[in-house]
């Protein structure tokens, strides 16, 4: 049986026309050792890419070169993606950190494996990709008193959203796991959150850190990371302390060993 006792707005989406969109660089800062904001202009008469309020996991599809050097990507007909003919396009998922009239912000986690962590170690202004989406946006309620926001660094993007986005009156406990701390990195200023950062050098985990938090009726708890440790929480939160499923966002944005992981599959068997 679940705890959700108060009446609250529930999870909604809204759906977006599809548009295929050209990129340059044309600003990269190092936010961490680790963590890298790209800003891209987007091509002359491209649709702006939307980043409506309280849909802070929204995310698009970019398209990066090959070995060759080769950048292929879809684009669109009637509303739907079509692939280039050949060896399929290298598309990865990326939270929109923020938008504007003719660019967008993306930020990168930076690492030697896979083609878009190489690339973005290696990005400078006037660098092309391609991009296409997002498809929707999940708005997230805004009637919550507390919030539990938690992730590891690929959530970074997504709880910086939040905490800019927080509801008048509400408060947030944010929970964020990282390699240790040199990943740190500045926050956008929030007065109602407590941050408290975990370190997989110290064998913290955000898992074990998130069922420290307090949890209840009037609050709403949004997770992301990797999928394996994630599915295990899903079922804490559900099943142990019975929080609805209303209430619960947890969704695996990556898994080891997995590359270009679905992450809109179910995290676990029984996830509706």
């Amino acid at each position: 049986m679940s705890i959700l006792a108060a009446p609250h707005a529930p999870v909604t989406r809204e759906l977006h026309p599809l548009h295929a969109r050209g990129l340059t660089v044309s600003d990269v800062v190092d936010l961490s050792p680790v963590m890298r904001r790209i800003t891209f202009t987007l091509d002359e008469g491209d649709a702006d890419v939307p980043a409506p309020a309280m849909a802070p996991a929204d995310h698009i599809k970019l398209a990066f070169p090959d070995a060759a050097g080769e950048l292929r990507a879809p684009r669109v007909e009637d509303d739907r993606p079509v692939r280039p003919a050949g060896e399929p396009p290298i598309l990865r998922d990326y939270t929109v950190r923020a938008a504007a009239p003719g660019s967008v912000v993306i930020e990168f986690v930076l690492h030697e494996h896979g083609p878009a962590g190489r690339w973005a170690r290696a990005a400078r202004v006037g660098d092309r990709l391609a991009s296409i989406g997002p498809r929707g946006s999940i708005h997230f309620p805004a009637t919550y008193p507390r919030y539990v926001l938690g992730g590891d660094e690929t959530a970074l993007p997504a709880i910086s959203r939040w905490l800019e986005e927080l509801p008048d009156g509400a408060q947030a406990e944010v929970v964020l796991e990282v390699a240790d701390a040199s990943a740190r990195q500045a926050l956008p200023a929030c007065d109602a959150a407590w941050v408290r950062w975990v370190y997989r050098s110290e064998q913290e985990t955000l898992a074990d850190a998130i069922t420290e938090t307090r949890l209840d009726a009037d609050t709403f708890v949004f997770v992301a990371g990797e999928a394996t440790q994630l599915k295990n929480l899903r079922r804490y939160l559900l099943r142990h302390v019975g929080l609805d499923r209303a209430q619960v966002d947890v969704d695996g944005y990556w898994k080891q060993g997995t590359a270009n992981l679905d992450h809109h599959a179910p995290l676990d068997d029984d996830e509706d």
